[in-house]
């Protein structure tokens, strides 16, 4: 629907895919997004590819479409050639801007059909290449977004069906490539070395706490009566919240002294910190984590997926992949509930994990904004 309302409503586009790009040799790079602020995650995949972008060969712009800057955005500031504030044009005057004055060659959306996102700005074509990169984990269903960037495991090539844009593969790196934060707290023991349980948890937005999650933890939490369950949300801050959360795992026969619900902390080194209450990290079905995977991962916890066929429901699959944790990446409901199961009798192998994840992804280059760069910018000279 979306991408025949777009052909329809913008006849007339104002580039062709055909024509020709940097006739200075410079090819000048557009990134349109209403997120460059705080610790939104499409800031933090970002930024390393801001900071380490090829200066000689690429011209970079921000079109910034968020509401409000902070200190965030004025460091992210510093990372590219150019830099507009541009909440306050329309979409048609962005795109002549974007056509006329600033010439871009290649045109990437950040936002996709998230909140603030501008779908009407890209049916309007005003770039030769246009993009949906990172920040909406799907098809876009638009016939003039000419690429969506992912790797194989992400999105297969049997799958690219699912796509009505054509998959441009990155071959060695994952599509989500992790930022360390600067001030990280170190990896602490396993806190089952402490209780007397086996604490599992999941940091993902309460938007992706859907009733499959929901059904299938319960499930594991009577299965193995030493487990208790720790969910953290900005959504706790609301009390009644909080209490429709317990009623979902309570109708299911988890009682609510066995779950701890944790306000949003909005300091990155207090947030990483709450990792230390966690041995196992859940992953939401059927949309996955991609930030909060990488993010516990960092921190020593290994974090059990269950893998679907979209890019949404793929993110922590090409995460672990990349790592080479496949033992933890699940293909069926009973596949998953039998990988957490075996995790939580084996506490040796948790311990074990706490000790080797941070390793792992340094290792595996998946901390590796450099190279992750190169290879991205690589895609965007073909």
């Amino acid at each position: 629907i979306n991408a025949e309302y777009g052909v329809e409503k913008y006849k007339q586009v104002m580039y062709a895919k055909s024509d020709v790009l940097a006739s200075d040799g410079v090819i000048r790079v557009g990134y349109v997004s209403p997120d460059m602020l705080g610790w939104h995650p499409v800031m933090q995949f970002i930024e390393p590819v801001l900071r380490n972008r090829n200066q000689k060969d690429f011209f970079t712009i921000m079109y910034s479409d968020a509401k409000r800057i902070d200190n965030h955005t004025e460091r992210l500031k510093g990372f590219v050639d150019k830099w507009y504030n541009v909440h306050s044009l329309s979409d048609e005057k962005l795109a002549n801007r974007i056509y006329n004055k600033d010439k871009v060659d290649i045109l990437v959306d950040l936002a996709g059909l998230t909140d603030d996102s501008r779908p009407y700005l890209f049916m309007r074509k005003s770039a030769p290449i246009q993009v949906s990169y990172i920040g909406y984990p799907c098809t876009t269903g638009q016939k003039r977004i000419d690429y969506i960037i992912s790797d194989p495991i992400t999105s297969p090539p049997e799958e690219k069906n699912l796509y009505i844009e054509e998959i441009a593969y990155l071959e060695r790196y994952a599509l989500f490539n992790f930022q360390p934060y600067h001030n990280s707290p170190d990896v602490s023991p396993a806190p089952l070395l402490k209780n007397d349980y086996v604490t599992l948890g999941s940091y993902n937005t309460l938007r992706k706490l859907s009733k499959t999650s929901v059904r299938l933890w319960c499930y594991i939490m009577k299965r193995h009566s030493n487990t208790r369950l720790v969910l953290k949300s900005l959504y706790f801050a609301d009390e009644q919240t909080k209490q429709r959360t317990w009623t979902r795992f309570e109708r299911q026969g988890i009682k609510r002294s066995r779950i701890s619900l944790l306000n949003a902390t909005y300091d990155q080194r207090e947030f990483l910190e709450t990792y230390r209450e966690m041995d196992i990290a859940l992953d939401t079905v059927p949309y996955n984590g991609a930030t909060t995977t990488l993010q516990a991962l960092w921190m020593g916890v290994p974090v059990i997926t269950l893998s679907g066929r979209h890019l949404f429901g793929r993110m922590s699959t090409g995460i672990l992949h990349q790592i080479g944790l496949h033992e933890l990446i699940a293909t069926t409901e009973e596949d998953y509930v039998s990988k957490v199961s075996g995790l939580i009798e084996n506490p040796e192998r948790i311990v074990q994990l706490r000790a080797s994840l941070r390793d792992m992804l340094v290792s595996t280059k998946s901390v590796d904004g450099e190279g992750y760069t190169r290879e991205l910018e690589s895609l965007y000279k073909k």
